[in-house]
């Protein structure tokens, strides 16, 4: 993810409950295609193990290219870094966000595979809508992600400082706010 966004699209805005983007400016895994195969995306921590059973993407309000068509979501009980291979499957598929998709639209609920509960989480953006040889090739932005588990939606934290996001190594020198969640007891 992201090392530095100027502009304030920050990861933690993937989780704010606000229409803010998280925008991604990684250039890995792409290529110039039509449709951009990407290794980017966001690493998050609950407050306590809980197996989601879906989980939605929102578009942000511009660049539709830039939307993530796929995604695989990962699960651990214990922290592990964005490369290792230790991540276990919970879901994979397609976000239901196209080039086509109005801003600030839900893609769709997507029901995830595993009834394993982990307390780290790891969504990788596999794609893009792109546009071949546009700056689609290098960008992925989602206004929110939505996790929710049997018992509702699954919360945020409260931005406190006691809850205030950490920051976690992708390859040992990029570096990505991981917001933290209540999770459900």
């Amino acid at each position: 993810p992201l090392s530095v966004n100027n502009n304030l699209e920050m990861a933690i805005n993937a989780f704010d409950g606000t229409t803010a983007k998280y925008l991604s400016g990684d250039t890995f895994g792409n290529t110039t295609n039509s449709v951009v195969s990407r290794d980017s995306g966001l690493l998050f921590r609950l407050s306590s193990a809980t197996a989601p059973t879906k989980i939605n993407f929102q578009s942000a309000a511009d660049t539709p290219a830039w939307n993530p068509t796929r995604f695989t979501l990962y699960g651990s009980k214990q922290p592990l870094t964005w490369s290792d291979d230790q991540w276990s499957l919970v879901g994979e598929g397609a976000t239901g966000l196209t080039s086509g998709t109005a801003g600030n639209a839900w893609g769709g609920d997507v029901s995830l595979t595993s009834a394993t509960a982990y307390t780290y989480y790891k969504v990788v953006f596999n794609q893009t809508a792109g546009g071949a040889g546009s700056p689609a090739n290098y960008y992925a932005q989602i206004a929110e992600v939505k996790l929710t588990d049997t018992s509702g939606v699954i919360s945020a934290l409260p931005a406190t400082a006691s809850t205030t996001p950490t920051v976690v190594s992708n390859d040992g020198t990029v570096f990505s706010l991981t917001p933290d969640f209540a999770g459900t007891d």
